[in-house]
């Protein structure tokens, strides 16, 4: 079942899922305090998948009004479903809620950005209806 966040459970819930996703530890009281101001703003939506009283999923979305698209467009920021609990709906649960609420809030679009290694994710949006339209370029930069 698919929730929007609001318990310090969904929280913790969310960083396991995140640091899965990424492979890598982070500052859990700096995350928490993100997710939060999250919470708080209007142009966010994490979405959770809770099976088993567990959040195994979870998508977080940022909506805003593009220049470049001359409307609103719904940005999928993460997006993850633990691998134990892959292949068993959830995810085309939590992607089709996604939709839903985005367009419910007057978006015309959803857009992912995905790591070039994540090709069965790939595979997963191709079969939702998305189209490869864009290329992303990232560069590391301190102060």
């Amino acid at each position: 079942m698919s929730v929007k966040i609001g318990s310090d459970e969904h929280i913790t819930g969310i960083f396991r899922l995140i640091t899965e996703l990424e492979q890598n530890e982070f500052n859990f009281n700096q995350f928490k305090n993100e997710i939060k101001k999250q919470y708080n703003n209007d142009n966010y939506c994490c979405l959770i998948y809770e099976f088993e009283n567990k959040v195994v999923g979870m998508i977080n979305l940022r909506l805003e009004y593009q220049l470049h698209h001359g409307n609103k467009i719904a940005e999928i920021l993460e997006f993850i479903i633990s691998d134990k609990y892959r292949n068993m709906g959830f995810g085309t649960e939590l992607f089709n809620e996604a939709c839903e609420y985005a367009l419910n809030n007057n978006c015309v679009e959803i857009e992912v950005a995905s790591n070039v290694v994540r090709v069965k994710a790939h595979q997963f949006y191709e079969n939702k209806g998305m189209s490869r339209t864009h290329f992303r370029f990232n560069k590391k930069i301190s102060l």
